[in-house]
């Protein structure tokens, strides 16, 4: 589970991610946990589970940020509720669900604990197609109503091994490393790691 450290300037904080403790606990967007939160929480799911395989999904909207340039970004909002939800529907209890990269990130952290590869995959891949279903029904920052369909999300996968300590930072390291080689091969895929 991850530990605090304290700071000069800052206090006590998470030694994940470095916000203070308490901080943005919870996105208010989308009701998931923010990045502390969620470390908090997949930490100590990693921790209850460290014996058994595990996955971590890292997942990106692809072109998201010409949904705020194009329609603003209460359109933009709109849609990051509406995957919010998706995600939602698609994980089972016990599994972590967080926001990542604050309050204007539009990637999303899965923690599935008790989890072996082809099982997290198959999450991965019906996160997916629940992301391309999505239609998104809004006013535009100057007044038109538009629909926003045909989303994408690109997802890098983070695989923990019992046995080899692998943290929870290594793992959402290694769906990071994973889900830039999606964005770089075409986007709307899942990556796994490189294999060392």
């Amino acid at each position: 589970m991850p530990g605090a450290v304290r700071t000069a300037d800052r206090g006590l904080c998470c030694e994940l991610c470095g916000e203070p403790l308490g901080y943005r606990a919870m996105d208010r967007l989308t009701g998931l946990p923010g990045r502390w939160e969620w470390d908090h929480q997949a930490g100590h799911a990693l921790q209850g589970h460290a014996h058994r395989p595990g996955v971590v999904l890292l997942v990106d909207l692809d072109r998201f940020q010409a949904i705020n340039d194009a329609h603003g970004h209460l359109a933009g909002d709109t849609v990051l509720t509406s995957v919010a939800l998706a995600l939602r529907n698609t994980v089972r209890d016990g599994d972590v669900l967080g926001r990542f990269g604050g309050h204007d990130g539009d990637e999303f952290l899965v923690f599935l604990p008790a989890t072996r590869l082809e099982q997290g995959l198959s999450v991965a891949r019906d996160i997916r197609t629940r992301i391309r279903t999505i239609v998104v029904t809004v006013r535009s920052a100057i007044g038109h109503t538009v629909v926003i369909e045909e989303l994408t999300g690109s997802i890098g996968v983070g695989l923990h091994h019992p046995g080899l300590g692998t943290g929870l930072r290594e793992l959402v390291s290694e769906a990071s490393l994973a889900l830039q080689t999606a964005k770089r091969s075409g986007r709307d895929r899942i990556s796994l790691p490189p294999v060392a």
